[in-house]
């Protein structure tokens, strides 16, 4: 094995001849403590300003995309998309080690190495994912008697090398290169989004409209990531390595394959129960679950590195897991109290095949609250190198699975309420959720409570939403009425978080100015 290297210049943190953050991420040992911390906290606070201008960026081209795509998309064929994402979706899981995490995680080996192991990996993955793909596509057409599916599942074939495509991310994320990967990151979301609403509006491509995204964004991966990423791109066969890497990834394999399995399993009985069009609401609502996901892992990823770095100190990994679970909060409780609220209206303005769907949507606003907080208490076993407990999570989801259809099943056949069965499951499944990942939290930080370091923010997007409700109704309650109650909900959030996040809002601008006083150490203080 190599002697890690030294990132290039242009990387440097500062112009001085040491380099306190990289010393201590390639295993050298810093001048002293304080320098390599003030280094860390330098970088993670612009970082964390570079990593949340992505965030917004994407997920609000995402945002956009859940909310604008129905007015040209009928739900059947939404449908018909989800029928071949919940296979596809299985497909790729079976090949995600999260190998990329375990780069970054890797203390031992130089980044070059670190990354051939890795890229290695990710490629026998991905052909064996290829592979699976190109045998199931043909069995599900059949099963489900329509040509247009084997093609749709078909197109997730070259989707399976992204990971490897995608790995040079997570080597700027270990390197502090947040600005690089910021702008990648908007180039790729922007390129996929442009492509998607062009086929959509202009070309009106229906449910091909949803997938074309895919190769365009493998290409812009490919042109943005991987010129001067820093690394010669080579292939380890090192098996010792791949079994240290796929025991730290096994895992987080696992666990995707169970949410994989619990969406699949949902979404055929629901199509089955219910009809292609009811598949296609629920496909909407997991594309909000799913919003919920990456808002928090965005977020989460940009303060990981340093999370790797605390080491044992619990302390600061508690005082980190109430101030994201806090950020994380500002960020999904306005989206869900939106939700619970407004949906009625808001579904207005997509085709009329989508007027049913408005409950399903308040579900969600609940689901929301409750499965958002808590969400990255696994980042702190990662980054401990103990995946195993993210594995035991998933696994009793999808033992949570027969009573998800219970649900379902008693409400419609026995008491004639049709989808509300759908409504009260994926309220349940939330608060089911919190409950097991509150517990592992409680198990490696101590004493915590997400729901009691966010309560202030659930509190203020209640009230903001109670104020915007009530212009919504003395307005005349329909869908153009909503769009005003909504500025003027956002307007008094708004206004709550300049008392009540002045931490947060001090962190920013000392970010937006690089300025470490009053960054990471500050945010992470206790209240």
């Amino acid at each position: 094995m190599s002697d890690p290297v030294s990132a290039p210049a242009s990387n440097a943190i500062s112009d001085t001849a040491s380099n306190p953050v990289l010393d201590a991420a390639s295993g050298a040992v810093p001048d002293s403590a304080s320098d390599a911390e003030t280094g860390m906290t330098t970088q993670v606070s612009r970082g964390a300003l570079w990593n949340g201008l992505a965030m917004l960026v994407q997920e609000g081209a995402v945002f956009l995309q859940a909310f604008l795509l129905p007015l040209w998309i009928r739900p059947e064929e939404y449908g018909l998309f989800a029928i071949a994402a919940a296979f596809t979706f299985l497909a790729g899981m079976l090949r995600d080690f999260s190998l990329g995490m375990k780069v970054v995680q890797d203390q031992t080996r130089s980044r070059e190495d670190a990354f051939g192991i890795a890229l290695t990996l990710e490629l026998l993955l991905g052909a064996g994912g290829a592979i699976l793909i190109g045998i199931i596509g043909p069995i599900v057409g059949q099963w489900k008697n329509d040509t247009e599916l084997i093609w749709l599942i078909w197109m997730y074939m070259p989707f399976m090398f992204a990971g490897a495509l995608a790995l040079p991310e997570w080597t700027l994320l270990k390197d502090f290169r947040y600005r690089r990967r910021a702008i990648v990151l908007i180039a790729q979301q922007t390129a996929t989004s442009s492509v998607m609403f062009f086929t959509a509006i202009v070309l009106d491509w229906g449910v091909w409209a949803l997938v074309i995204g895919m190769p365009i964004n493998m290409i812009v991966m490919a042109t943005t990531l991987w010129p001067g990423k820093g690394y010669r791109a080579k292939l380890v066969w090192d098996p010792p390595a791949f079994k240290e890497y796929l025991r730290f990834g096994w895992p987080i394999w696992a666990s995707s394959v169970c949410i994989a399995v619990f969406y699949l399993l949902s979404v055929n009985a629901i199509e089955i129960l219910f009809g292609l069009a009811f598949a296609g609401y629920f496909q909407r609502m997991w594309r909000v679950v799913e919003l919920s996901y990456r808002l928090n892992m965005r977020a989460a990823l940009a303060i990981y590195p340093a999370i790797v770095r605390f080491g044992t100190d619990i302390d600061r990994l508690r005082s980190s897991f109430q101030v994201t679970n806090r950020l994380m909060m500002v960020l999904s409780a306005p989206l869900a109290v939106v939700l619970g609220l407004f949906a009625p209206d808001l579904v207005l303005f997509w085709r009329a095949e989508w007027a049913d769907s408005a409950g399903l949507f308040q579900a969600v606003g609940t689901f929301f609250i409750f499965g958002t907080l808590a969400f990255d208490w696994d980042l702190y076993y990662r980054a401990k190198g103990n995946t195993q407990p993210v594995f035991l999570v998933s696994a009793y989801l999808l033992f949570f699975l027969p009573l998800f259809l219970v649900f379902i099943l008693v409400f419609d056949k026995l008491l004639d309420m049709q989808e509300f069965g759908i409504y009260v499951s994926v309220i349940t499944t939330g608060l089911y959720m919190y409950a097991i990942r509150s517990y592992y939290a409680r198990k490696l930080l101590g004493n915590v409570s997400a729901l009691k370091a966010a309560w202030k923010q659930i509190a203020a997007a209640l009230f903001a939403g109670a104020i915007g409700f009530a212009l919504h109704e003395s307005l005349g309650s329909d869908k153009w009425s909503a769009i005003p109650g909504i500025f003027v909900m956002g307007l008094v959030y708004g206004g709550i978080l300049l008392f009540t996040e002045r931490k947060l809002f001090v962190f920013l601008l000392n970010a937006l100015r690089g300025r470490p006083t009053g960054g990471v150490n500050a945010l992470l203080a206790s209240d």
